[in-house]
This record gives C-alpha cells, sequence and structure tokens, in this order.
C-alpha cells in the first residue's frame, strides 16, 4: 500500500561513552572497592502513549578499579545533540554500573533526569539486581504514498502447503489492506490482497520464523485531532491501489504486468461509546480531523529492563516494536448511533484524502529490528 523511505538506523542515537573519569576518592560512602564498568542508555517519553522506552545501551566502558569507598563521575554524549524522531522526548540518561567479579551481573542503575552529558555516581544505596543492559539497532522505516504502481515494491510470494512441492506467486504487487482492531484483549490484524503475474510449482522452502507476540487492544491509543480518543471501541482501516492485471497478447495464459487502473482509496470505521455529539456534528458539517493511532509489541530485548518508579523516581520499559499510523485528513460520512435498552454505540464510516501539507494520504511509520525492505 505504500513507498517505503530508506531504513533510518537508530544506532545513532545511543549516547556514547567516552574514556571514563574517576574523580578523586572522597570520604567513606557506599560504593565497594572493586572492578567495575559502565554503559549509559537514552530513555524517550513517548508522547501519545505517555510512558517511557529505554533505548538499547551505549558500548561498555573500559574497567575501572576502585580502591576503596569513592565516587564515578561517568561522562557521555549529550542527549541534547541527539535529536529523537516525531512523537517522542528525552526523559533522561539510564546509567548502568556492573561488578567485573564472577558474577559480572548488573549492580546498579541511575537515572539522569533531564538533560546532561555526566552524572556522578556516589554508590548504590538500592540495588537492581534485576535490571539489564541491552544491545541492539532499531531502525525506523516511513511508508507513505505511492505515485503509481511502479513505485510499489514487487516481491514473490512462496506458500508451503505440506505437500512435495510449494506454490511461488511471481511479479506480486500489493493492492488492498484491511486493518481491524478491537476490545480490550481481541487481537488486532492486518489482512492484505496482492496482485500477480504468474504463478509455478517451486521446491518447499526452508523458512526461519521468529514468532512476536500479538498485540492485543490494551496496547493501542487512538488520537482524534492530537486528543487521546478513549472512548473508542473498535476501528477498522481499509485501503486499495486501485491495480488491475494487463494481460497482453504474448502467446502465453499469463498477464504480462500490473497497473494502475482505479484511484486510490483508503476509508475506514470505528465504533465509540456516544458520549457527545462530536461525530454528528462531524458529518452535518464536513468538518475534517486527523486520526493517529499508536501500537505496540513485545519489547525488542527478551531480558528485564523495567525501571520502577520507588527506585529512580520515573517508570520505563525496554523499547518495544510499535508503529505510528498518522492518517491526516478524514471526513465522516455517517454517524448512526442506534438507541437501545443497553449502552449507545455510535459508528463512524470516514474516508481519507492527500494532505497538501504532506503530500500523503496516510504515513506509517515502524520501529523494529528490519534493517531495510527489498
Amino acid at each position: 500500500m505504500a513507498s517505503p523511505d530508506s531504513g533510518c538506523g537508530l544506532a545513532s542515537l545511543r549516547p556514547s561513552m567516552p574514556p571514563l573519569k574517576l574523580t578523586a576518592l572522597k570520604l567513606a560512602l557506599r560504593f565497594g572497592a572493586g572492578d567495575y564498568t559502565f554503559s549509559v542508555a537514552s530513555v524517550w517519553n513517548w508522547t501519545a502513549m505517555g510512558t517511557n522506552v529505554v533505548l538499547p545501551a551505549s558500548t561498555v566502558s573500559a574497567t575501572a578499579t576502585i580502591a576503596g569507598a569513592g565516587k564515578a563521575t561517568i561522562a557521555y554524549t549529550d542527549p541534547t545533540t541527539l535529536t529523537p524522531p516525531t512523537g517522542f522526548t528525552y526523559a533522561g540518561t539510564l546509567v548502568y554500573r556492573s561488578n567485573v567479579g564472577p558474577v559480572g551481573n548488573q549492580e546498579y542503575t541511575l537515572i539522569k533526569h533531564g538533560t546532561g552529558s555526566s552524572v556522578v555516581d556516589i554508590g548504590a544505596t538500592k540495588l537492581d539486581t534485576s535490571i539489564q543492559s541491552y544491545a541492539s539497532t532499531i531502525y525506523k522505516h516511513t511508508f507513505t504514498l505511492p505515485t503509481t504502481a511502479s513505485d510499489l515494491p514487487g516481491f514473490s510470494a512462496t506458500f508451503d502447503v505440506d505437500v512435495a512441492q510449494a506454490k511461488r506467486a511471481e511479479g506480486c504487487r500489493m493492492n488492498e489492506f484491511t486493518y481491524a482492531a478491537s476490545g480490550v484483549n481481541a487481537i488486532s490484524t492486518f489482512e492484505f490482497k496482492f496482485l500477480a503475474i504468474r504463478v509455478a510449482a517451486v521446491a518447499n522452502p526452508v523458512a526461519s520464523v521468529t514468532v512476536r507476540e500479538p498485540i492485543a487492544g490494551t496496547r493501542i491509543k487512538t488520537m482524534i485531532n492530537g486528543t487521546a480518543e478513549c472512548m473508542m471501541e473498535s476501528i477498522t482501516i481499509n485501503g486499495t491501489n486501485g491495480l488491475e492485471h494487463v494481460f497482453g497478447m504474448c502467446g502465453v495464459a499469463e498477464a504480462q504486468d500490473v497497473q494502475d487502473n482505479d484511484f486510490r482509496r483508503i476509508s475506514g470505521s470505528f465504533t465509540r461509546q456516544q458520549v457527545d455529539l462530536v461525530n454528528w456534528l462531524r458529518v452535518l458539517n464536513g468538518t475534517e480531523f486527523s486520526i493517529q493511532i499508536n501500537s505496540f509489541g513485545e519489547a525488542i530485548a527478551s531480558t528485564d529492563h523495567l525501571i520502577n518508579l520507588s527506585n529512580h523516581g520515573i517508570a520505563a520499559d525496554g523499547f518495544p516494536f510499535l508503529f505510528i499510523w498518522d492518517l491526516p485528513r478524514n471526513r465522516a460520512g455517517d454517524a448512526d448511533a442506534p438507541v437501545s435498552a443497553g449502552r449507545i454505540i455510535e459508528s463512524v464510516k470516514f474516508i481519507s484524502f492527500k494532505d497538501t501539507a504532506t503530500a500523503t494520504d496516510h504515513t506509517l511509520t515502524l520501529f523494529n529490528t528490519v534493517a531495510n525492505y527489498t
């Protein structure tokens, strides 16, 4: 449904660790003698969700030997020089200290709230031995409006149907999608339909599949005109590129190409507990509105990165697989709210159209560990 921009690696947004700087030893504090290493990680606030996320950690510093009780100054890249993507702001920097002994576990974490390029570790008053730093490269991918069918990436799709051979569709282009999300525990889904030029029988592929945790309604927040619409109970978005097979007279019984034959269209609907007449008035007055869907899945790294409020004055978890979907211009064509003995649930149907400022009818932003889509 869209053409991707090149993947933008977010590894560059991790603070770097210059050589560790130790201050002169002071009076007896809780910093015990021993060998230690340090690393740091940015903590971002995801504005729409109102949550904080911990990014992958920097490289680990060289070993620092503490001869006795004292303190250490940890210097790192000033986060004001590292710009988070749209929708995120800096909440602080997380500092990890590890003992280099036989166990080598994460021994202590310290939050530096806001910005700055250094923090002083005067010894742990509270230990977070379960918290582990993690290393990963997170990529941001932005998908926007294609101009013609040729802008849609071509692909092949192979289907292993548990027989001696597999089916493969070749010369494919994506034509339709349906996104559906509803309920607190219901799983959100994408359904795709594509057109192919030809099909063939091929050897069964050896697939490598990574199973990810599905996204339920508790991990979705929809914004209308930049404000959370927490009374929304379900939303469906449909899109079509209006493609069609081109059957040329080429002596073979197969399509020669896939081309545009109709306008690209995006539309959708949502249900909402009726608490006002806002959507009814949008239909009556033809008022435009924007829609943004924020959704996240499991954390990118499986180890525990939960930073608790009581220890650090801030709560945060590891950076998740997530997407942010913006539909900047929409109009409602129908807002039906049948009256019954129970709750009054309104059903709103809308169409999306191109925003002249952004030159697209939608923007889908993915954050994951995929370097690029080819």
